[in-house]
């Protein structure tokens, strides 16, 4: 076989940092705007709010950017994620980039903040290190590790208020604060057990344990007053001075702007007491004098994305999901046509899961355990919830749908999850598509993650894996299970230490799992079939490569996808032939109602001739 491109139909920008300037080309005030472009090379967006003019500039190198630093209105400094890691610094009157820095080690680096030393610090995974950006000799150095526990990989957030100190967020399997000397580079932690710094400065270090605050001199490090509850019913009555009784009387009556609904996020307060946001896909300009908010679109083109999942429709539309900013598209096979949507849900990340049923798109999503659904025959109303509705959530326990969503037998929406950062573990959600009502089975095997669901005419199959939030991976015996549509396990078949089930699907009688080794000594990878009533293996066959999709064509017989190469196996008789050469490594694929294959690659669509 051949294939088809159908170009790339899912376009989104994904804001992970917005911060002002005032522009040395023309001395205008500016917001500037930090897109993840999944798959290609992230973008900065220049935007003048008072004309709504934007101009787009391409990242030297890497997805996109968490941290972004004004200095001086004369270099943004740019941290960058979630390939390399780069400190990318930008002479903003030539608009030109300085030769990138990188530490080799480190993948992402979250946010930069300035030091009473004049270095610009910022933290980092997987090292969980803090990094020291010299401006004046453009220089970067890595500190060293800010967490005693190896198992931390994050230094999630960093705090440079402070004269002498750099304070760091540390997480997640053991959390903590931590404080770095700027004379000594001597590292401590700081505050209670699994406290996290909520403010530093020079008045006060805050920090949070639960729902309790605990302030600290920033110069002697002593506790400054007793332990605060956030849970009182109204700021306690104190001696306690400002700026600290400011910041405590700010978590009992925060300062808002009721212009601003609460999940359109924090506002840049700009000069003549004007503000500017971003919203998913949209940003606003608010006049000091405005009585309401308006969104408006981000005015640059949108560049292509990564495709994480496709699905299809009885009528032919292919529906999916960009790997990052929370968004959808659907492509028309017949005239060629794409349409993108603005932001499915009020929290970020990205849809995993995706099925039609009835007419009706149903999505489950990361970061909130979030399930959605869409109507594509009714007006668009996210901002109220109507159009796309937000469903029941699978939250706070359940965040991540990496085992993503089938139909089951029962036509219900069933979704494969893995649990919340520094928790190991899993579950199973279903949706009911008509009542919209949510059934959750948390941990089904104890402490691994859904590595990938299927669905027969009668039960659900899902294999199992050491995956975690925020977490190294988890050495453990991993398997196949089966339950009913009650949540009730009814097999489970578990494989050697090291090795890992991956994809599992089932065609008619027959199903299949692949297997693969996280162990270098043990290298393994198969297709293993199996009975899909008894679960007994029936055959065992050796790939090259390891399988990253699996499809079912018809009964019996299942497309394999392995990196570069497409294989068909008939299930009743084991065979396997290859049937194409693709572009590249394929990690979704659908079939049409009519019988077309489609599948992914990066930010391309394909169809096989």
């Amino acid at each position: 076989m051949s294939y088809n491109s159908h170009g790339e139909p899912c376009r989104n920008f994904c804001i992970l940092s917005s911060l002002k300037i005032t522009d040395p080309v023309d001395e205008k005030e500016k917001i500037v705007l930090s897109s993840f472009v999944s798959g290609g090379t992230g973008i900065l967006i220049f935007i003048d709010p008072r004309t709504g003019k934007g101009e787009s500039i391409a990242l030297p190198a890497d997805e996109g950017a968490w941290a972004s630093y004004n200095l001086h209105n004369r270099f943004l400094i740019i941290g960058t994620c979630g390939i390399k890691g780069y400190i990318h610094c930008m002479d903003l009157k030539s608009r030109e980039w300085v030769k990138s820095l990188r530490d080799e080690h480190e993948t992402y680096i979250w946010n930069l903040v300035m030091g009473s030393d004049g270095m610009v610090y910022g933290g980092t995974y997987p090292g969980c290190a803090l990094l020291r950006y010299n401006p004046e000799k453009h220089t970067l150095d890595n500190m060293g590790r800010m967490s005693p526990y190896l198992s931390n990989l994050y230094s999630r957030q960093v705090f440079g208020d402070v004269p002498g100190r750099i304070f760091i967020n540390c997480g997640y399997d053991k959390p903590h604060a931590s404080v770095y000397d700027l004379s000594t580079h001597k590292v401590n932690v700081f505050g209670k057990e699994g406290a996290f710094v909520k403010e530093a400065n020079k008045d006060f270090i805050c920090t949070i344990t639960g729902d309790d605050l605990d302030f600290y001199n920033p110069l002697t490090l002593e506790q400054i007053c007793g332990t605060i509850s956030i849970n009182l019913p109204k700021a306690p009555n104190s001696d306690i001075k400002a700026p600290i009784s400011e910041f405590i009387n700010n978590f009992f009556r925060p300062v808002k702007d009721n212009r601003i609904p609460e999940k359109y996020g924090n506002a840049l307060l700009l000069e003549h007491g004007n503000k500017a946001g971003v919203r998913g896909q949209e940003y606003f300009y608010l006049k000091k004098d405005d009585s309401r908010i308006k969104l408006l679109p981000i005015p640059v083109e949108a560049p292509p994305t990564q495709i994480l999942t496709i699905t299809s429709g009885e009528d032919g539309i292919i529906w999916g999901t960009s790997n990052f900013g929370q968004t959808i598209f659907s492509y028309n096979p017949t005239d060629g046509t794409y349409w993108n949507s603005l932001t499915v849900c009020d929290n970020g990340g990205e849809v995993y899961g995706i099925k039609v049923i009835g007419g009706k798109v149903f999505m489950a999503a990361y970061a909130g355990g979030d399930h959605i659904v869409y109507d594509p025959f009714e007006k668009w109303d996210q901002a109220n919830n109507i159009n796309p509705k937000a469903l029941a959530s699978a939250g706070p326990d359940l965040i991540r749908p990496h085992g993503k969503s089938v139909i089951g037998p029962d036509n219900g929406f069933w979704t494969g999850w893995t649990a919340k950062y520094g928790t190991y573990g899993g579950g199973l959600t279903r949706i009911d598509p008509t009542s919209y009502d949510m059934k959750l089975w948390y941990d089904p095997i104890p402490e691994q993650s859904i590595e990938s669901l299927a669905a027969s005419e009668k039960y659900l199959y899902f294999t199992t894996s050491g995956r975690g939030n925020g977490l190294n991976w988890k050495t453990s015996i991993f398997c196949i299970a089966v339950c009913d549509t009650e949540g009730k396990l009814v097999h489970k078949v578990e494989f050697p230490e090291g090795t890992v089930p991956g994809c599992v699907e089932i065609a008619g009688k027959h199903g299949a799992v692949c297997l693969y080794s996280y162990c270098k000594t043990l290298p393994v990878n198969e297709l293993i079939i199996f009975d899909s009533t008894t679960m007994e293996f029936t055959c065992r066959i050796k790939l090259t490569s390891i399988c990253t999709c699996l499809l079912k064509k018809r009964d019996e017989q299942l497309l394999v996808f392995c990196e570069n190469e497409l294989f068909e196996v008939n299930t009743s008789s084991g065979e396997l032939k290859l049937v194409a050469e693709l572009p590249g490594q394929v990690k979704t694929a659908t079939i049409t109602a009519k019988g077309e294959i489609f599948f992914a690659v990066n930010e391309k669509l394909y169809s096989l001739k």
